[in-house]
């Protein structure tokens, strides 16, 4: 079944689209929801209305307690070991049933992984990708997640995406066949020609020209727009960057690494004031893993410390050096800062 844009839809179906679109809009989580799901039932190949429908689920979740995401994830049980039994007999109804499950639990593991498994087997990668970058998010040193991750960047022609990650599961699993096996059926790709050939590629230069093709071909593809920002930042053109951090925010997959990279960009263009308060926004959250959080708080001393906010600066780098005194060079930022005289009045 191959994947659709929105040019590819009925009028009707456009319109509807377009009413879930207004009720996100206008914060009505449950009518988005209830919109979304009803096109996908019709039109499971609408990626531009997944995307949607996925972000909805994060934003829906972000107000409800603890108590009630386990009540739900209790209570959704049933309907995702339905999901598990037929995802290869009836993918599409598998698909259906674990967005159900997202509905009340987006962050949900077991349910990301029916859906991406159900999604290959009904040909929508872009679809499964959509639930393999939460759970990689997730569990970055997760092998099965890895692998699977990797092949079906490759499978829609993302190389340059597919490469670090082949690489790191070369570095550590060398010996697995499975592996190897997808290695080798990619081999005829000249991005993966050889080991070398996987790092080298990962460079901004190799992959600027392959991430604008990307968001010119989805340009609702916010995974696409968070990448094509990556390679704007690390090859200097900052106004750019910007731009597609500010979209890919959007996307709750990759909304606290936007978010970084966002308060790099202004720090570089010496708005300040803004680049901290990107940053504060993401810490006050409450969806970042413990890793972020630390990039979080390094960055902000970093650009407290280019601000001249030496107070601040120092209060950001000890609450860092207390959690993890070995993280990058925190521990000579505190001795330094420490060590240099507090300017008179």
């Amino acid at each position: 079944m191959p994947e659709k844009s929105i040019d590819d839809l009925s009028p009707d179906w456009r319109a509807h689209y377009e009413t879930g679109v207004a009720a996100v809009a206008r914060q009505d989580w449950d009518d988005a929801l209830r919109i979304f799901n009803d096109i996908l039932v019709q039109e499971p190949g609408f990626y531009a209305c997944r995307e949607s429908l996925r972000a909805a689920q994060f934003k829906k979740t972000e107000t409800s307690n603890f108590f009630k995401r386990a009540f739900e994830r209790f209570r959704m049980r049933p309907l995702l070991a339905e999901a598990e039994v037929c995802v290869h007999a009836s993918p599409l109804k598998a698909i259906h049933a674990a967005e159900r499950v997202l509905n009340h639990d987006p962050h949900n593991f077991l349910a990301h992984t029916v859906l991406a498994k159900a999604a290959l087997a009904a040909d929508l990668p872009h679809t499964a990708l959509l639930s393999l970058e939460v759970l990689h998010q997730h569990s970055p040193g997760d092998r099965t997640v890895a692998l699977m991750l990797a092949e079906t960047l490759a499978r829609v022609g993302q190389m340059a995406r597919a490469s670090p990650i082949f690489a790191w599961l070369l570095r550590n699993h060398p010996d697995d066949p499975e592996v190897h096996r997808a290695l080798e059926q990619l081999h005829p790709h000249p991005a993966l020609s050889d080991q070398n050939q996987l790092s080298r590629c990962n460079g901004a230069n190799c992959q600027l020209d392959e991430c604008r093709r990307r968001v010119e071909r989805y340009p609702t593809d916010l995974e696409a727009r968070f990448d094509l920002g990556q390679c704007y930042f690390e090859t200097g053109l900052i106004s750019e960057a910007i731009s597609e951090f500010q979209q890919a925010e959007a996307f709750p997959a990759r909304r606290i690494q936007s978010l970084i990279y966002l308060g790099q960009c202004l720090a570089r263009r010496g708005m300040y004031d803004i680049a901290v308060e990107k940053l504060q926004q993401a810490l006050n959250g409450d969806s970042a893993s413990g890793a972020e959080k630390k990039e979080l708080v390094y960055g902000l001393g970093c650009v407290l410390e280019a601000a001249g906010r030496r107070e601040e600066t120092l209060a950001r780098f000890k609450q860092l050096h207390q959690a993890d005194a070995a993280y990058k060079d925190v521990a000579t930022k505190v001795e330094v800062s420490c060590d240099t005289p507090q300017p008179r009045a």
